[in-house]
């Protein structure tokens, strides 16, 4: 029973990590690069989509929080 509380807890840190890899970097490619980079900075539209993607890493954060303490805390 240990061994397998272990791996799943190992199975979850594992999607975890690969979700949040692949979520990091869908936030930063709505970052323009170049040219259209500049002119959203000078719009406001670059703060905008930065607070937005500092909100979605935040809630991504805390449902892995709940992710992992449901499978704590759950009957074995």
């Amino acid at each position: 029973m240990k061994t397998r509380h272990r791996d799943e807890r190992q199975t979850l840190a594992n999607t975890q990590k690969q979700r949040w890899q692949q979520e990091s970097a869908d936030r930063q490619a709505r970052l323009n690069k170049g040219i259209r980079g500049l002119w959203d900075r000078l719009i406001g539209q670059h703060s905008r989509t930065k607070n937005q993607n500092e909100r979605e890493a935040w809630q991504a954060l805390l449902r892995d929080r709940q992710q992992r303490e449901s499978l704590v805390k759950r009957p074995a």
